[in-house]
């Protein structure tokens, strides 16, 4: 054993066990900092004032270079994920700093080690700082697809894990889709987005319990065998929709996926528990989009026997924003063709659109929408013009034209008033 002259060898082991005790406390002061720094940049970021000066600030200290490197890779989930969701909450305040994020070439390490990361919380902050970076700018999204972003959002939906994540991943591919039609009809064509995102909705929604979400995916099997939240359903649906109104062909590439009969049963309320109303009628608006490309897929939509449903969400007395979705879809079924316009009214919707025209006669813009359905539907055979007239429909229309040459009358009248206390003032000048 070697000791210096005078040295005991339990002397040098004290003096060894001291070093390692103030190494010990370097470390822990380095992450005690980092932490209070972290906490403190996610205050400023959720705080910003509306004359960017505290974003101009965050700028000027390079705050994207310190979180790209090294705190978005940091070993510690924790501190990862909190600096991803700053990344995230900066790229979403400012287009610039999105292209400060894409410039870092920081992207490559978060799509290839951040979206497969062992914590569900990395994967789900990694995938909000994907969601921010799409929607700055449709380039942005180009260079994230272009990486390769849509294979490990696919692997996170498809993989047994936390529905927080699944939620993630839905709203960075929704972000992806959004972005440009081309970047929806290459997401469509090269991946199996439609036919995963259908597989998700074939698993009924249940009320959001988070927290019975314990750590790390335990308990169920793939996405199959667990209960999804009604979030991620949405997300799901709102994703299909924003692709379904791009074009026919995308419209069909939805179609193609299976995913009707999942959304028309979310407007019968065919699952075990009555679907909330947001996604009720997100789902009307989703069908509305499929619907409106051709007479075809608008077919393919009445068939799967939803015409029951929307209108019966005609009359949604408490919640106006479902029945106007179910309005706009109506309408878009009724101007296909003749023969989807008898089939809604012979479904009931005469009466049923009259009392959504009573409901709606406080707001003369949002009874537009029915109006113009009680007149498509009158349109077409004598049968369908005497149920509308039978029903009263006729009646509120009529009802509605004077309160609308009323309003018009008023208008007048008020500027023809202006106009001669104009030439008063004018004279007496």
């Amino acid at each position: 054993m070697n000791t210096t002259p005078g040295q005991t060898p339990g002397g040098k082991a004290n003096g060894i066990s001291g070093t390692l005790k103030q190494i010990k406390q370097a470390f822990t002061a380095y992450q005690v900092a980092k932490a209070t720094f972290l906490t403190s940049l996610s205050e400023f970021v959720s705080h910003l004032d509306p004359e960017n000066l505290m974003l101009e600030e965050l700028a000027k200290q390079d705050v994207i270079g310190i979180l790209c490197c090294p705190l978005v890779s940091d070993v510690v989930p924790g501190s990862q994920a909190s600096a991803l969701q700053s990344l995230s909450a900066l790229s979403a305040a400012a287009p610039v700093l999105s292209q400060s994020i894409v410039s870092s070439g920081i992207l490559d390490s978060i799509i290839g080690l951040s979206l497969n990361h062992s914590s569900a919380t990395v994967q789900a902050a990694a995938d909000s700082v994907v969601e921010s970076v799409a929607g700055a700018s449709p380039n942005f999204a180009g260079r994230l697809l272009e990486s390769g972003v849509v294979s490990g959002l696919c692997t996170q939906l498809t993989a047994p894990g936390q529905k927080m994540v699944k939620e993630a991943a839905v709203s960075a591919i929704s972000a992806l889709m959004s972005s440009h039609v081309t970047h929806a009809e290459l997401i469509c064509h090269q991946s199996p987005v439609l036919s995963i995102l259908t597989d998700v909705l074939s698993v009924p929604p249940q009320p959001d319990r988070r927290g019975g979400n314990g750590g790390g995916g335990g308990g169920g099997g793939g996405g199959g065998e667990e209960d999804q939240s009604y979030a991620l359903v949405q997300g799901v649906v709102r994703t299909l929709a924003s692709t379904a109104r791009y074009s026919a062909e995308l419209a069909e590439f939805v179609v193609a996926g299976g995913s009707l009969p999942y959304i028309a049963g979310l407007v019968r309320g065919s699952h075990s528990v009555n679907t909330p109303p947001l996604l009720k009628a997100t789902a009307l608006n989703c069908l509305s989009h499929i619907a409106r490309h051709n007479a075809s897929l608008a077919e393919a939509v009445l068939q799967t026997g939803v015409a029951n449903g929307a209108i019966a969400c005609l009359t949604d007395v408490l919640v106006p924003k479902v029945r106007r979705a179910a309005v706009a879809l109506l309408l878009q079924l009724a101007q296909k063709t003749p023969a989807l316009a008898v089939a809604i009214v012979r479904d009931g919707a005469p009466a049923a659109v009259t009392r959504h025209l009573q409901l709606e006669s406080s707001n003369p813009s949002d009874q537009l929408t029915g109006l113009t359905l009680v007149g498509t539907l009158a349109s077409y055979t004598l049968e369908s013009s005497k149920a509308m007239i039978d029903s009263g429909a006729a009646n509120e229309m009529l009802v509605a034209l004077k309160r609308a040459a009323g309003a018009l009358t008023s208008a007048v009248d008020g500027s023809n008033l202006d106009t001669r206390n104009s030439l008063t003032n004018g004279g007496g000048g």
